[in-house]
């Protein structure tokens, strides 16, 4: 037997620690997902919780685009959701606008604008979630 070849069982016993070793680890981070999936699948709020803010107001030739974000910090899906949003002064609607984004998945955001036909820095603009469907 030449010098370079140990059938000792030395260099077998280090082959199959390491096999060990990465199958311990593989087995770990399998159950580690297995954990953290199934915690996701129980233990999130499955609806959408949506809130809308203005982002920005720009003057356009068809009115004013009121750029808003819409954030879903809930654990569902809100598709088609409707938004309405209004220009008031001292009680008064002063204009009135209305978009629809088509989905918005758990812990996002999307964007969408309303057009006024009234300068919103004339009043208050308030915009809102009316309505949305759930896949």
């Amino acid at each position: 037997m030449s010098p370079d070849h140990d059938d000792g069982g030395g260099g077998r016993s280090a082959g199959q620690r390491l096999e060990w070793a990465l199958g311990a680890a593989g087995a770990a981070l399998v159950l580690t997902l297995l954990g953290f999936l199934g915690y996701q699948g129980t233990a999130r709020d499955h609806g959408p919780r949506l809130q809308v803010r203005v982002v920005d107001v720009q003057r356009t030739p068809a009115g004013f685009a009121t750029t808003v974000d819409v954030l879903n910090e809930g654990g569902g899906t809100a598709r088609s959701v409707q938004l309405s949003g209004e220009v008031t002064s001292g009680g008064t609607t002063l204009s009135q606008a209305n978009a629809t984004v088509p989905y918005v998945p758990p812990q996002s955001h999307r964007r969408a604008v309303l057009v006024f036909g009234t300068d919103p820095s004339r009043g208050e603009v308030r915009v809102r979630a009316v309505g949305y469907t759930v896949p």
